[in-house]
């Protein structure tokens, strides 16, 4: 339970840090026209009522807002949140635990977790909430970093650095480590869902200071060179496990 605590603290501290830091006009279109992408993986047409997990400063609201749906952002941080509505004062945002989401069971056509879900204590727990919050022939889309990533695996012959993390530095919460693709894809299975399809990041490249930029480009530039299993970050769009079927197979 303590060390739950601090992992969220720690998530709260840095992303109070950080929102200021990335609180500008032309980050929110750059990602905006970037998760248009989002449309394309997702049969938006069939979808009502949407929910962000870890919603930052709201950028899936840049390419949301225009859609007939209803979205509600939710988020630890509440300094994120403030500097959220201000770019979109139109959106609901919503101050809380991705493992204690407010809402009730089967509500959501879609569910979006984008690079918030790894940085998360139990993610087991959220996983089993967030399914019963999702409609039987709801999506959920994940995007999230992985172990496998192919820079990782090239460098952990050469421990000291790889430790250093020459490119990713480490997420500061005690006992933190990513996840490799198969144990991402085991997870989901053991949470009830099925992975549909995967995809690479719709995360833009070309934001933050030069250190940031130089990071995403090697990032950007190993999406083409590598199958996606070897991606830094993978999105995966998961939908319930038919228990009917799995009990008549049994």
């Amino acid at each position: 339970m303590e060390l739950e605590k601090e992992w969220i603290e720690t998530a709260v501290k840095l992303a109070g840090k950080s929102s200021k830091e990335k609180a500008s006009t032309k980050r929110q279109k750059l990602f905006a026209n970037s998760y248009k992408k989002l449309l394309d993986r997702i049969c938006i047409k069939d979808v009502q009522v949407v929910l962000d997990l870890g919603c930052g400063l709201g950028e899936i609201n840049g390419v949301l807002k225009n859609q007939e749906m209803f979205v509600v952002n939710i988020d630890i941080s509440l300094s994120s949140l403030r500097i959220a509505k201000l770019f979109y004062p139109q959106s609901n945002f919503l101050c809380a635990d991705l493992s204690n989401i407010p809402f009730k069971k089967k509500t959501f056509d879609l569910i979006t977790a984008i690079s918030s879900l790894e940085f998360c204590f139990d993610k087991a727990r959220i996983l089993r909430v967030v399914k019963e919050k999702l409609r039987d022939n709801g999506r959920l889309y994940i995007e999230v970093r992985n172990n496998d990533f192919i820079v990782y695996r090239l460098m952990r012959p050469l421990f000291f650095i790889y430790k250093k993390r020459f490119l990713i530095k480490d997420y500061p919460a005690i006992g933190f480590q990513d996840l490799e693709y198969g144990e991402w894809v085991g997870l989901f299975r053991d949470s009830g869902l099925d992975v549909e399809k995967t995809y690479a990041s719709i995360r833009p490249w070309n934001y933050g200071p030069f250190e940031t930029r130089i990071k995403n480009l090697i990032i950007m530039i190993t999406k083409y060179l590598v199958p996606l299993k070897f991606h830094y970050t993978i999105g995966f769009v998961l939908k319930k496990i038919n228990q009917k079927v799995n009990q008549e197979l049994l």
